[in-house]
């Protein structure tokens, strides 16, 4: 994967990591100002984590797990996975 253009980043705190693949993934969490702007399901709460897969396709994870910045890689692709595609 080729690093985001610096508009593409996400203007919140970030991490990068790899699946047992060697995908690169990024993942960051939308806040509750910038989520309440976005807002397209309810159901979500207040906010939630993105997840960028190698191949491109954006997934969300609600509600955000505590101390997700402080996971590992395994951890943090297992709640990759678990995410929904949108």
């Amino acid at each position: 994967m080729t690093d985001p253009t610096p508009d593409a980043m996400p203007r919140a705190p970030y991490r990068r990591f790899r699946d047992a693949g060697d995908g690169d993934w990024l993942v960051w969490r939308l806040s509750e100002d910038v989520v309440g702007e976005i807002r397209e399901a309810p159901s979500l709460g207040r906010a939630w984590l993105i997840f960028l897969g190698p191949d491109g396709k954006t997934r969300r994870l609600a509600p955000v797990p505590p101390e997700w910045q402080r996971m590992s890689e395994e951890q943090l692709h297992e709640l990759a996975l678990r995410a929904t595609h949108f």
